[in-house]
Order: C-alpha cells, then sequence, then structure tokens
C-alpha cells in the first residue's frame, strides 16, 4: 500500500527536472491525493446522514478533480494539472455550497456552512502558492486568480444565486460583514507569509545547490587523484603480476602432473566400471540363454511327448485302415467286400476323430489370430448350463457361483472349453448316491485372477494318477463314455494364457481344479491385421475394432482389408467402430460405393452400435460422401461421429462407456 502511495506522489516527477520542479509536482500530487481522501469522507457522511441525494451526487463528481490532476502529472503534463487544481477546486467547492443552499438540503443555510464552505475556499486559495514557483510571478498570479476571487465575492456570489448568509444575522449586520473581512485579511496576511517563506526557502535551495557544486568539484578533483594514485598500483601490479605469471607457470606444470595423474586413475576406474558392466552383462546374457534353453528343453519335451503321442494314437487307426484295404483290394468276393466297407468307415471315422483332435492341441500351440475379450463369467456359465442341461430346478446337479470378479479378459473360445471341460466332467464323474454340487469362484488377488470349480463327485486318485492327469487320452473312470482329452485341453488353454492349474482330490469326496491367471496389461490394441495399407485392432476395454490406414492401397487390397475387418465382427464381441482415414488418400468411386452398400450394412447387421471417423480437420472436398454415410448409418440406427485428432476419439468412447 506504501508503495503504491509512492508511486502516485512521483507521477510526473523525473531525473531530467530541477528538484524545486519535481518538489511542487509531488505536492500537487499530494494534495490531489488528500482531496480524494477528503471527498471520498464526506461522501460517506453525506450518503449516511442523507441518502444519496443531489448534494452526494455532486461530490461524487467532484471526485474526478483529484483524479484527473493524477493523470495530467502521469501524461507529463504539469503544468496544465497545477492549473486544473486551482481552477477546479475552489470552484467545486462554490458550486457545492450553492447548490446546497439552493436546493435547502441537509438545513444548508445553518451557520455552520458559513464557516465550513468559507474556510475550505480560504484552503483552496493557497493551494497555488504551494504548487507555483515565485519566479513566475505572470503564472502565480493567473493560478491565484479564480480562488481569490471566490474568496473575496463569496457573499457577492451567494446573494447573486439567492442563497446568501446575510439573512441569517439579525440588523446590524456588521459582525457578519466583519467575519468576512478578517476572512480576506487572513488571506493577504498568509500569502505574504508563504511568499516570504518561500523566497527564503528558494534562497536556502540555491545555496544549498552552489554547496552541492563545490562538493562535486572536490570530488571530481579527489576522483583525479584516485585516478593517478590506480596508474601507480597498476605499474605495480604489473611487477607483480610478472611473478604471479612465473609462479604460475610452475603452478601449471604441477598441475598438469597432477591432471594426468587423475587422468589414468579415471581411465583405469573406467576399465573397471566397463569390466563390471561386461560381466553383468554376460551374466544377463547366461541367465537368458539358461531361460531360453529350460523353454526350450520344455517345449522339445512337449513336441516329443506330443511326436510320441501323434505316433501312438496314429499307428492304430492308420494300421487297421491300411490291413482293410488290402484285404480289401485281395478279396475277390464281392459280398465279402460290402461287410468290409463298414469296418473301413468306422476306422476312417476313428483316424479322422484323431486327428481333429490333435488340431485342437496344435491350435492351442499356435495360439492363432486369438484376441483377448472382457469375457462375462456369470454368462459363460449360464451358456454351459443350457448346453449341458444341468443346475437348474429339478436337475440333479447344483450349480454354486461365488464370482468377486465377474469378468476378465480372456480368448472367448479358451474360457468357454475351459469351464465346458471342467463343469462337463464334475457333471459326468458325479456321485449318484448324493445330489451333485458344483461351486464355482473367482477373486482377485494383487495382480492375478484365480477361478476355481469344487464338486463333491467321485474324485481321482493322485497317488495312482496324478502324473498321468493332464495328459493325451488319459482316462481314470471307465464306466462312463470319454476321449481323455479334456484335461490335456484345459491344461494346454491355460498355460497358453500364461496361467497355472492345480488339483486338489480325495475318493469319493470330490475334487477342486484352482487356476491362476496373471491380469493381462494390453488389451487396448491387439492387432488382428496388419499390413503396409493398414492395421486392424481389437480394444477388449471398449469392445471396438480400430482400422487405422497407413497409405492409399489398391482396390483389391481395400476390399480384402475390410473383409478382414468385417470378419473381426463376426468372430469377437465389438460394437464400436473407429476408422482413422487421414492417411487413407483418394479411393475410386466404385470402391466407395461398395463400402457404403456392402460394408457399413454387414458391420451394423453384425453388431455395431458406434461408429467413430478420423479425419483430416481440413479436409472438405469429400463433404458430401461423407453426408451420405452418416445418412446410411443413421438409418441402420448407428450413431456416427466424426473427429480430428484420434485420442480424442479413444476418450468420447470412454466416457461414454463409463455413462
Amino acid at each position: 500500500m506504501i508503495k503504491f502511495i509512492n508511486y502516485l506522489n512521483n507521477l510526473g516527477t523525473g531525473s531530467s527536472k530541477l528538484e524545486q520542479s519535481n518538489q511542487r509536482i509531488r505536492f500537487s500530487n499530494t494534495v490531489a491525493l488528500l482531496h480524494l481522501v477528503f471527498l471520498s469522507l464526506i461522501l460517506i457522511l453525506l450518503v449516511y446522514q442523507y441518502g444519496f441525494k443531489a448534494a452526494a451526487k455532486l461530490v461524487l463528481i467532484s471526485s474526478l478533480i483529484p483524479i484527473i490532476t493524477l493523470t495530467l502529472n502521469r501524461l507529463g503534463r504539469t503544468l496544465i494539472s497545477r492549473y486544473w487544481i486551482s481552477y477546479t477546486l475552489p470552484f467545486f467547492i462554490m458550486l457545492i455550497s450553492i447548490f446546497t443552499k439552493w436546493n435547502n438540503e441537509a438545513n444548508a443555510t445553518g451557520f455552520y456552512e458559513f464557516f465550513d464552505t468559507r474556510m475550505l475556499v480560504f484552503v483552496s486559495a493557497l493551494i497555488p502558492l504551494l504548487i507555483f514557483s515565485r519566479k513566475n510571478p505572470l503564472f502565480l498570479l493567473i493560478a491565484l486568480l479564480p480562488s481569490a476571487t471566490f474568496l473575496f465575492g463569496y457573499d457577492l456570489i451567494h446573494n447573486l444565486f439567492n442563497v446568501g448568509y446575510t439573512d441569517l444575522f439579525e440588523d446590524p449586520k456588521g459582525g457578519y460583514y466583519i467575519a468576512g473581512l478578517m476572512f480576506d485579511a487572513s488571506y493577504l496576511f498568509a500569502v505574504v507569509g508563504i511568499l516570504s517563506l518561500k523566497k527564503s526557502n528558494e534562497e536556502l535551495v540555491n545555496n544549498n545547490s552552489i554547496l552541492i557544486n563545490d562538493l562535486n568539484n572536490k570530488n571530481a578533483i579527489q576522483e583525479k587523484l584516485l585516478l593517478r594514485k590506480q596508474e601507480l598500483l597498476a605499474q605495480n601490479s604489473k611487477v607483480h603480476n610478472d611473478l604471479l605469471i612465473k609462479q604460475e607457470e610452475l603452478l601449471k606444470s604441477k598441475n598438469e602432473l597432477e591432471r594426468a595423474s587423475e587422468l589414468i586413475n579415471y581411465q583405469k576406474n573406467e576399465l573397471q566400471f566397463k569390466n563390471m558392466e561386461l560381466t553383468n552383462l554376460v551374466d544377463e546374457k547366461t541367465r537368458e540363454l539358461k531361460k531360453a534353453n529350460k523353454e526350450l528343453l520344455v517345449q522339445n519335451n512337449g513336441l516329443l511327448q506330443f511326436s510320441n503321442t501323434v505316433s501312438h494314437n496314429l499307428r492304430a487307426p492308420v494300421a487297421s485302415l491300411l490291413g482293410l484295404v488290402n484285404l480289401f483290394a485281395l478279396e475277390p468276393d464281392s459280398k465279402r467286400k460290402e461287410e468290409m466297407i463298414p469296418h473301413i468307415k468306422n476306422s476312417s471315422e476313428a483316424l479322422d476323430t484323431i486327428i481333429g483332435d490333435l488340431n485342437k492341441v496344435v491350435d492351442i500351440r499356435n495360439q492363432l489370430y486369438y484376441l483377448k475379450e472382457n469375457i462375462n463369467l456369470g454368462e459363460e456359465i449360464e451358456k454351459i448350463k443350457k448346453l449341458l442341461q444341468v443346475g437348474y430346478k429339478g436337475s440333479n446337479v447344483l450349480i454354486e457361483t461365488d464370482l468377486k470378479i465377474d469378468s476378465i479378459y480372456f480368448i472367448r473360445s479358451y474360457m468357454h472349453s475351459i469351464l465346458l471341460n471342467l463343469i462337463n466332467n464334475a457333471v459326468k464323474y458325479s456321485n449318484l448316491e448324493q445330489k451333485s454340487i458344483i461351486q464355482i469362484k473367482s477373486w482377485q488377488k494383487e495382480n492375478s485372477i484365480f477361478i476355481e470349480v469344487k464338486d463333491n463327485g467321485l474324485g481321482i486318485d493322485l497317488v495312482r494318477f496324478g502324473n498321468n492327469l493332464f495328459k493325451m487320452y488319459k482316462r481314470f473312470h471307465t464306466h462312463v463314455g470319454g476321449k481323455g482329452l479334456g484335461l490335456y485341453l484345459v491344461k494346454q488353454q491355460v498355460e497358453a494364457m500364461n496361467g497355472k492349474i492345480t488339483v486338489e482330490s480325495e475318493l469319493e469326496k470330490g475334487t477342486i481344479f484352482q487356476m491362476k491367471f496373471p491380469i493381462p496389461k494390453k488389451v487396448h490394441f491387439q492387432k488382428y491385421f496388419n499390413s503396409s495399407n493398414a492395421t486392424i485392432a481389437y480394444d477388449a476395454r471398449l469392445m471396438a475394432s480400430i482400422l487405422i490406414w497407413h497409405k492409399s492401397p489398391d482396390s483389391k487390397d481395400y476390399k480384402e482389408i475390410l473383409s478382414a475387418n468385417k470378419e473381426m465382427f463376426a468372430n469377437y464381441n465389438a460394437v464400436k467402430w473407429v476408422v482413422d482415414v487421414r492417411n487413407l488418400g483418394l479411393i475410386s468411386k466404385e470402391d466407395r460405393e461398395w463400402f457404403v452398400l456392402s460394408t457399413l450394412p454387414e458391420i451394423a447387421k453384425r453388431g455395431c452400435k458406434t461408429m467413430i471417423l478420423i479425419k483430416n480437420s481440413k479436409d472438405s472436398k469429400d463433404f458430401a460422401y461423407w453426408q451420405i454415410m452418416l445418412d446410411v448409418m443413421d438409418n441402420m440406427g448407428v450413431v456416427f461421429k466424426v473427429f480430428y485428432d484420434y485420442d480424442l476419439a479413444i476418450e468420447f468412447l470412454q466416457n461414454k462407456q463409463h455413462n
């Protein structure tokens, strides 16, 4: 606050001006600030006492006087600002006095009003004496003229507007006139006194200036002496510096030797550090090689086991089929040949079944084009209950669920196969002497999801069969049909998802299968198709298919890519379609028609509910084409939106999904 007041008080001053001029400007700023404070107090008192009436409004208007004074000083019009305050201040005092009495407000004709306004005019008439120099008598006289006129003609001006004070006094009115003459005499006395004081002050200032000049001259002489002293010191310093240079050269040689020693030590440390890095790198590569060898060994053992299984399981049906074919070729009797045909058919079907089973295993190992989806475990269990016709009212099988984690990012076919095999085994190998109860639980612990399937069936003798539990074509109960492939497929599918499966079982009490899966981190951009022309990905979080064009393809590639995108909608639960065409370029009219008339309807029929088009903001030449696309999607009930930024489009879909 103090800094701000100082700033206002120094408006219009400058180092290029004389100090006397700066003092007069500062005084005019001080008068303006005091005037503003005084008017604010009067305005508050008037409003508080009488409300916001004419006198208060006039006081508010008169507050412009100090504001304009400060503004003129700020603009460098300091002479005008001093004339302004010298003229307007007494003028507005007289105006307020006449106006309030003219309107008969607030007992304006009281005796105290005479004293207040005449005193204010008296004070304002002294201001020019303080802000103008005595050396310019003409300027000073012009500045004094209005205030002196208002003071000496105070009663005359009031009587002129029929608001005089003389009516307040009974005859004789000599006392009132004497009081007025005393004000006038006091003013003349004050003028003479202030002018005398200004004369003395200016003489003192002049004398002070002379003294300052003398002091400056002496300082100049002293500076010359100091300069000479510095020259002598410089000469001495040169001699001293020559000695120091010699000393520095010796020190430099010493420092170079020390730096050379430090460099040798540094290089030695660097070599040790590099050796340590190489050692760590070798250790890391060794660990990676050991891990790779271990994985390779597991893969080789798996392949060897798979090869042995294939050889073993194919040998019998192939040998049987070859024998029957040879017998068929050698048999001359047509009747006997007809009898052989069903046997050949059975052997062929058995061979086809085994090949089909092996294909399932190969598919699991290769994980071809499989993408993770957001699987609802409750819905999958309901599908299996309908498929097996169990778990409903009246059924001898009760399925209980406790799903603390209801959804999981997983390959849909894998999850369905895992749950189907485990639930089907629990039903098939149930204890017929009691009601079969199957309990399915899921929960999350740290960064893993657990799924447990528990039954109260016949159980498995793990001591006898534990090592063969998850092998192909291994069966442990022969009173019901089966191929011994289900648990093998379950284990393969669990491990394909980087999971683990454990089993606890006791004969006649039941079995518990518990699976542990890591929570997948990258499910928002799973590539389904990738080429130099485009990439098709699946976002499991948004259930969205994402098509990003990299460049303009030919007609064949264009249709092939969009056909692949249609297949994704058929194979996966995608209800949103994000298409980025910013790099697509120009497409032929025929291909556009094919896209609008064939691709869009098919994708809408396959479950697409929202289509997001990402294009260049400056691309306005295809407006008609985008409008046709909008109309087509709107007719099919698909929400169609256009964006110019990929991240904003994804953010829109995320917000829409949360809402």
